[in-house]
C-alpha cells in the first residue's frame, strides 16, 4: 500500500468520525422553568453576594410516556463576584460580571418524573451577561459541563436522547434569565432580590475535541501527498 493510499485511509477515517460527531453534537435537551411553579430567583446571600437561584427546569419536548417525560434538571447556584465591565448607556443597561458555580460537584442534577437520579455533571460557568432586562448566562470553554455520568440504565438501556452525551462526556450549556420589567443589571448592583424569574436552559452533547484535530490532520497530510505526488 503506497504512502498516498495510507494517508486517503487516515483521512477517511477522519472524515467519518468527524461526520459522525456533528450528528452527536446536534443533539439537544432543552429545559424550562414552569410558570407558577419552582422558577428562578436573584438573592442576596453570603458575604453580601448576590446569588441566582435557576429553580426546578422541566425537560421539554419528551414524548408521552418516555422514561424522560417529565424529566427535570437542577442546577447549582450561581455567586456574582464582581462586575468586569459596564456597558451601561441612557437606552441600555449592560454589565459582565464574574461569577462562581456553587457546590461544582456535580453542578447539574437530571431526575426522572419519579425523582429517580439519571445524570450529572460538573459544570462550569464563568461570566454573567446582563443585558437591559434580562440576563444570560454567557459561557467560555468549548465545553463547560464534564464528568457527565449516567445512573440506573444498563449501557445497553440508556435512553436515546441521554446516549450521546454518556459518550460525549462533556456538553456545552447555555441558560438564559428574564422577567417583563426587571433590569437585572441595576438589582445586582443595588443588591435586590428578584423572584419568580423565567429560566430557559439548553444542553448540548459535543464530540471530543480530538476529532477536529485528526480531521484537520488528515486533510493536511492527504493534500500534502497528493501534491508531491502529482
Amino acid at each position: 500500500m503506497t504512502i498516498a493510499k495510507q494517508y486517503f485511509l487516515i483521512l477517511t477515517a477522519a472524515v467519518l468520525t468527524f461526520f459522525t460527531s456533528l450528528a452527536t453534537a446536534s443533539v439537544e435537551l432543552e429545559f424550562a422553568t414552569e410558570v407558577g411553579g419552582d422558577t428562578g430567583a436573584l438573592y442576596l446571600g453570603a458575604g453580601n453576594n448576590m446569588y441566582f437561584s435557576f429553580g426546578t427546569m422541566s425537560l421539554l419536548n419528551m414524548p408521552t410516556g418516555s422514561i424522560l417525560d417529565g424529566a427535570y434538571l437542577i442546577l447549582s447556584d450561581v455567586r456574582i463576584d464582581s462586575k468586569v465591565a459596564d456597558y451601561s448607556t441612557s437606552q441600555l443597561n449592560s454589565a459582565f460580571y464574574d461569577t462562581t458555580i456553587m457546590n461544582s460537584s456535580p453542578g447539574l442534577s437530571l431526575y426522572t418524573a419519579s425523582g429517580d437520579l439519571i445524570m450529572t455533571g460538573d459544570v462550569y460557568i464563568d461570566t454573567l451577561l446582563t443585558v437591559g432586562a434580562s440576563g444570560y448566562l454567557a459561557l467560555e470553554l468549548d465545553y463547560e459541563i464534564s464528568n457527565i455520568q449516567v445512573y440506573g440504565f444498563g449501557q445497553s438501556l440508556i435512553p436515546s436522547e441521554l446516549q450521546p452525551f454518556f459518550e460525549a462526556g462533556i456538553a456545552d450549556i447555555k441558560i438564559e434569565l428574564s422577567k417583563a420589567g426587571t433590569d437585572f443589571t441595576s438589582s445586582i448592583d443595588s443588591k435586590n432580590n428578584i423572584d419568580n424569574i423565567q429560566v430557559t436552559t439548553t444542553i448540548t452533547a459535543v464530540p471530543e475535541p480530538g476529532v477536529m484535530a485528526l480531521f484537520i490532520l488528515g486533510a493536511v497530510v492527504f493534500m500534502r501527498s497528493k501534491k508531491k505526488n502529482s
